[in-house]
């Protein structure tokens, strides 16, 4: 899994209008977060920061 934010020099950073999207969707709340995760093909955790 890879996260939404580069916080170290290998992990990759997604472009800003794809954190805008993930977030939207996660904000919604219609669906867990685990979910969300998994449909985006990021890790949960990074959805918390």
């Amino acid at each position: 899994m890879t996260c939404l934010f580069q916080t170290h020099p290998w992990t990759k950073a997604f472009p800003e209008e794809f954190r805008r999207d993930v977030i939207a969707v996660a904000r919604r709340d219609e669906a867990p977060l685990r979910q969300i995760a998994k449909d985006f093909g990021i890790s949960e955790g990074c959805l918390h920061r």
